[in-house]
């Protein structure tokens, strides 16, 4: 694997990385920087767009430019020209909780989890719990697990047989077996423990399987086995990867978003591409992303 192009953006928290393979271009968010960006690779021209509140996470709507997005507060249409946000989902009003990652199951389903504010979700006994939600066609929410301290990881095995999901607080990531008609969880089990010293924050698989995860505080991106074995690392310039994906007209790049968040600044002096979107050639072949099937009355 080699870098082929960084993007100099130096987000505080570049998440929920996607491609968009009808229009060629890389989609995703820098959270505390409260800016939604947009990055077409063959003409090197990058977009952003602001936003009221932090996006934590979206989908690509089917046969349409809206997306369906994760804010901190809630779940809404975006559309990001215009502006325009159609909330249809709120968190409680007060809770200390807000939304995070966030992917489309292979039937348009949209999952997202949510998390406790930091630090407090590092805690022996917070006062909240998140949860992990699922979002249907109607725009009805339900909700499939609990005591989530801060969710992240999630995505699905190319036969949507298991949903990968961690709570990055217990420094593992698990799945659960999924029934992709119904949108079910069945019984967890823990695929890898990490380094206590680092968080297991978003994760893509690929076509053969392999789940490539984001290894933030450790400098890596790790593709794990789905028998949880580590196959291959991939050492990056700066210490707090966030999320990946697989990009490109062949699906054979591997793209790492990075965040310059919590770093001091001396850190930040030794880390002059922190936050910055890198982009490798690869041997590897990932998946397009589902996209969410709206059914909303308009």
């Amino acid at each position: 694997m080699y870098l082929i192009d960084e993007v100099e953006v130096h987000n505080g928290l570049g998440e929920c990385i996607l491609w968009d393979d009808r229009v060629q271009k890389l989609l995703w968010t820098d959270m505390p920087g409260k800016r939604f960006y947009r990055y077409h690779p063959a003409q090197r021209q990058l977009e952003n767009f602001a936003l009221p509140e932090d996006l934590c996470s979206f989908a690509m709507i089917e046969n349409s430019d809206w997306l369906l997005a994760a804010f901190q507060s809630g779940l809404a249409r975006y559309q990001p020209e215009s502006g325009a946000i159609e909330w249809f989902y709120r968190l409680p009003e007060g809770a200390p909780l807000r939304l995070n990652d966030g992917r489309c199951d292979a039937h348009g389903r949209f999952w997202v989890g949510s998390l406790i504010d930091l630090p407090n979700c590092f805690s022996p006994k917070p006062s909240e719990q998140g949860k992990l939600y699922r979002v249907d066609h109607s725009g009805s929410v339900s909700e499939h697990l609990d005591q989530v301290r801060l969710s992240n990881s999630l995505c699905w095995s190319p036969d949507n047989t298991r949903l990968y999901f961690s709570d990055s607080t217990k420094k593992c990531i698990d799945y659960y077996e999924f029934d992709s008609a119904k949108g079910e969880l069945g019984a967890g089990r823990t695929l890898i423990n990490v380094d206590p010293a680092f968080n297991p924050d978003g994760s893509v698989t690929d076509k053969d399987g392999y789940l490539w995860n984001a290894l933030w505080g450790s400098g890596k991106v790790i593709r794990v086995s789905p028998q949880g074995q580590i196959d291959t690392s991939l050492t990056l310039p700066v210490s707090q990867p966030a999320c990946v994906t697989f990009a490109g007209p062949k699906l054979d790049w591997l793209v790492v978003s990075t965040g310059t968040y919590s770093l001091s600044d001396a850190q930040r002096k030794a880390q002059a591409s922190a936050g910055n979107l890198f982009i490798y050639q690869t041997p590897f072949t990932g998946k397009l992303e589902h996209r969410f099937i709206d059914k909303m009355s308009k």
